[in-house]
């Protein structure tokens, strides 16, 4: 009976060697050599914000953290981004307009179902030089045409099942305290391609798609410990941005995305030794 009963404890309950209470696992934490981002993505029910409600945000972002060459690329293709420099009324404010999501969009959108955009938040630990894909929204089915406004002429191409996303590469700056960010948008189109791919050690096979890298149209940016990154498309939408920030709800309504990148970790000198 005493070895039945012990059989039936659960092994969180069990005892150490010395009698004492077993401890919880301690959850896994990423490397201190390594660039922490948090990425949140906050759908917007369209039908439900005006104009005027969306540029209210923009007031406590500072969108000459682009430079100039940058902003007039983003504004060609209907993209807006900056840094935030007011989180508590950046937040209060989007939090507000993210009432207007109903509520059945918001149960199915925390439980992962039938939203185009992307929605919730991503910790995403990362290698100096080594690239990270945020993709926006699902899988665009069938063919679409996709018009890009590059050096003052119009590109379009007519692309399978696209699906856009930001490709983002971290690198070192000359302060341990700073990090440079390059975002890059990139539309991922076609069927599944196998091909080799030489790595330090060894070559392997990778399996991923076409992908249409836009690095006219790249972002760069300096960015300190804590702050915080914001991009949404222009209002109206329009172009590029359209395509990239909107999409289809799980009740079938209209939204456009915001994406807020928190810098959350860097590496010390100390942990780069």
């Amino acid at each position: 009976m005493l070895a039945i009963t012990a059989g039936c404890t659960t092994w969180s309950k069990r005892a150490g060697s010395d009698g004492s209470p077993a401890r919880a696992l301690t959850p896994v934490r990423e490397s201190s050599k390594a660039v922490v981002l948090e990425v949140e993505f906050v759908p917007i029910a369209i039908d439900g914000v005006t104009a005027d409600d969306m540029a209210s945000l923009w007031q406590w972002v500072d969108e000459a953290t682009f430079d100039s060459a940058s902003r007039f690329a983003m504004s060609e293709n209907g993209i807006r981004g900056g840094r935030l420099i007011h989180e508590e009324r950046f937040r209060a404010r989007l939090e507000k307009l993210k009432q207007s999501t109903g509520v059945v969009d918001q149960f199915l959108g925390q439980a992962d179902v039938g939203s185009d955009v992307s929605h919730g938040v991503d910790r995403i630990p990362m290698r100096l030089g080594r690239r990270h894909e945020l993709p926006l929204r699902q899988p665009t089915e069938g063919s679409h045409v996709t018009l890009v406004r590059i050096e003052n002429e119009t590109v379009g191409r007519t692309l399978e099942n696209p699906q856009f996303l930001f490709a983002v590469t971290p690198t070192a700056t000359r302060t341990s305290h700073e990090i440079q960010l390059r975002l890059r948008p990139e539309i991922q189109h076609g069927s599944m391609r196998q091909r080799w791919v030489s790595s330090d050690t060894a070559l392997r096979i990778d399996t991923r798609r076409d992908a249409w890298s836009l690095k006219e149209l790249d972002l760069n940016v300096i960015a300190a410990e804590g702050q915080t990154l914001v991009l949404a498309a222009e209002t109206p939408l329009r172009g590029l941005g359209k395509q990239m920030f909107s999409g289809q709800s799980a009740n079938q309504q209209p939204q456009q995305l915001v994406v807020l990148i928190n810098v959350e970790q860097l590496p010390t000198i100390a942990d780069n030794l």
